[in-house]
């Protein structure tokens, strides 16, 4: 039962008054007694004026209401204020059919599921709902400010609910339009209530809702556990001082490592630049390399040759000597086409040695400022096979006593001398000294020498070299002189000796000194 604005036929104040005095006569005039809120809720009389009719909801659905009846024209439920009445909307109350109010807050033919507990039912919405005086008692009473005034087959449906002072609690919700009324409007629920749905979100995350008592899905949750980046998202950064390097956001929204740091080089890699190191290495263009500047050689190192450059940038030219020549040759060259060498002497035993070289390089050899010398000697240490009354100097064991065009040979011969020692060996390597007080580094300058000290006494005398070639020049010895040429050549052999030593020195401090022109140079 209700007090419905639509139909109510006495204001809220007649009805506190006749329920004041008593006037039992007023409530046995008609077999179905319209009963007012103060009587529904314990006879409390009620003090208001206002008819309003609640047209909205706070907060989402569903929402909690008091159910309640109205209508019927047959036992057990026979509302005479309802039956044979019309709605506000048209259709009678006759409480056969599944209608109830919040007109005001929807609309005529709007479709309401009110749901308690495990039991569920759709009603249409037809009329208008009680006056907000009304509500505000049952509020007081049952702790929500909602009625709904429904069909009696609703409360039968849900075993209660007819009376307001129950407090009879169900949950109410919108559904659609076309919703069937009845508990099978119920079947088309979207889910099972308390049911939880999971999906992914964002960047690898996920989120829940879960379903209502209405078979409604609720909104979704925060999306949690997401990763920092979408799968194939990219992202760069410059690195050192010339590079950028790059990431990738993998399938499991986590970044993968950082490429490698590389960048464009300046100017397109034109710009030289000198790298510090020895020889055509020394050459450079500016390169951004792992994202730094740098400076890069454009030659790499290459097998020593003979060509006065440094081809294995070891800070020497044609050292080792290279016997492979170069595209240009070097000033002084030379290769050796013929040697010869006795492999024994006895003990103090003096013997010749004799060599034939070929000028490769790019400039003639000229007459007493090139000579052959002690390898050994000239690092520091006495060679072992010094011949003191035959060489010029010593550590010169002969000088070229004619110009060698490019080109030509020259005869190179010379005297050694065994140690006193029986049974010793000896080792010395002979080099050409070019005209600039240098070593001729290549091709093949030089000759090696490895002589055994055999037990025969010495004789004093020179040993023949076997094969002596003939050169049109070379340093030669001359024998069987006057007493008067001896004398000449022993000084010209001195002065040859003071320039070769003075040569030497020089060219270690930086200088060229070489022997003097025109001077014969005998070996021996």
């Amino acid at each position: 039962m209700r007090v419905n604005p639509s139909r109510q036929d006495s204001s809220p104040a007649l009805e506190g008054s006749l329920a004041a005095v008593g006037l039992a006569l007023v409530l046995s005039m008609a077999s179905c007694t319209v009963q007012t809120e103060s009587a529904a809720l314990g006879g409390e009389p009620v003090a208001t004026a206002s008819q309003e009719i609640h047209s909205s909801h706070a907060g989402p659905a569903p929402w909690k209401h008091v159910l309640t009846c109205y209508g019927g024209c047959e036992a057990p439920h026979y509302d005479s204020s309802a039956c044979n009445h019309h709605t506000s909307c048209g259709p009678i109350a006759n409480g056969k059919w599944w209608y109830a109010t919040e007109r005001a807050a929807f609309h005529c033919g709007a479709k309401l599921k009110i749901v308690r507990g495990n039991k569920c039912v759709v009603v249409d919405v037809q009329d208008n709902g009680p006056a907000d005086w009304v509500e505000s008692n049952a509020d007081a009473k049952c702790g929500t400010p909602y009625i709904i005034d429904a069909s009696p087959l609703v409360a039968d449906y849900f075993g209660g609910g007819c009376g307001w002072g129950e407090c009879f609690l169900v949950d109410v919700s919108p559904v659609a339009d076309d919703t069937p009324t009845g508990p099978d409007g119920c079947n088309t629920c979207d889910c099972t209530p308390g049911q939880v749905d999971t999906a992914e979100c964002g960047n690898c995350g996920t989120h829940k809702r879960t379903c209502g008592g209405d078979c409604h899905w609720s909104g979704w949750s925060a999306c949690e556990g997401q990763g920092p980046c979408a799968p194939g998202q990219k992202q760069s950064q410059g690195c050192c001082d010339c590079g950028s390097q790059e990431r990738t956001c993998g399938g499991n929204c986590q970044w993968n490592g950082w490429s490698a740091c590389e960048g464009p080089d300046p100017n397109g890699g034109a710009d030289a630049c000198d790298t510090g190191q020895s020889g055509p290495c020394a050459q450079g263009r500016k390169r951004c390399q792992h994202g730094c500047l740098g400076c890069v050689r454009i030659y790499d190192p290459q097998p020593e040759k003979c060509d006065a450059i440094d081809n294995d940038c070891n800070g020497s030219v044609d050292d080792g000597h290279p016997t492979v020549m170069g595209d240009s040759a070097p000033a002084y060259a030379a290769k050796l086409e013929d040697f010869s060498a006795r492999a024994s002497l006895a003990p103090g035993e003096i013997a010749e040695v004799w060599a034939s070289f070929r000028n490769v390089g790019s400039k003639p050899w000229l007459r007493g400022k090139a000579w052959i010398g002690s390898v050994q000697a000239a690092s520091g240490s006495a060679s072992p096979l010094y011949a003191a009354d035959h060489w010029p100097a010593w550590d010169v064991a002969g000088v070229l006593d004619s110009d060698v065009p490019v080109g030509a040979s020259a005869y190179v011969k010379f005297f050694i001398q065994a140690p006193s020692k029986a049974g010793a060996k000896a080792h010395d390597e002979f080099q050409l000294v070019a005209p600039d007080g240098t070593l001729v580094n290549c091709p093949t300058p030089s000759v090696e020498v490895d002589l055994s000290v055999s037990s025969m006494p010495a004789s004093r005398t020179h040993g023949e070299a076997k094969d002596e070639p003939q050169a049109a020049c070379g340093c030669r010895q001359e024998r069987g002189r006057s007493a008067a040429a001896s004398g000449w050549w022993i000084a010209a052999l001195a002065l040859s000796l003071w320039q070769a030593r003075r040569a030497r020195s020089q060219v270690a401090a930086g200088t060229r000194t070489t022997p003097a022109e025109g001077s014969e140079h005998h070996v021996g």
